[in-house]
């Protein structure tokens, strides 16, 4: 409305155009809505950017792709940074123990022991740290090759879709 009245330059041709004032407008017939569509608006699809279930399960794949790959790279982020490494088994973990205190020079020893009765020998019946964050990690492995796993497959399925799907759904 803003250019009524004035001549403008054809954004596809290049040649000038004199736009019609506002009167003249207003005496223009309206264009006649497609069948189904309300209030006389028509609505394109497919022409100028895809169906609206279309684009839903487009973003529905970016989303789900966000969010697995999200959550499986934060198991994986904790994994890395597990406090423990993992591939000992309680034995291993014993037999080092006991390696290492025997190479203990007697003294040391002696002072060890004389530490635990006066404090008291410890009476826990969980097992040691290092085999429950080795559970741990090992129940959400699954977890984290899963979500990996999903979220890269649903990003190929949101790209296969945008690049192979119905023509002019890309953004402008």
């Amino acid at each position: 409305m803003a250019q009524a009245g004035s001549t403008v330059t054809c954004s596809h041709c290049g040649q000038s155009v004199e736009v019609p004032g506002t009167r003249q407008l207003r005496l223009l017939p309206l264009e006649s809505p497609e069948p189904g569509a309300k209030g006389g608006v028509s609505r394109r699809k497919s022409a100028e950017g895809g169906s609206f279930a279309f684009r839903v399960a487009a973003g529905g794949l970016l989303l789900l792709s966000f969010l697995a790959l999200s959550y499986g790279g934060y198991l994986g982020f904790l994994r890395w940074n597990a406090p423990i490494e993992f591939g000992h088994s309680e034995e291993e973990l014993y037999q080092e123990l006991y390696d290492k205190s025997m190479a203990d020079p007697i003294a040391l020893s002696w002072d060890h022991w004389n530490f635990l009765l006066d404090a008291g020998i410890p009476d826990t019946p969980d097992p040691p740290p290092y085999f429950l964050f080795s559970r741990y990690y090992e129940e959400q492995k699954p977890w984290m090759i899963g979500s990996l796993v999903t979220g890269g497959a649903s990003f190929l399925l949101f790209l296969a879709l945008t690049l192979f799907g119905p023509k002019g759904t890309s953004p402008r």
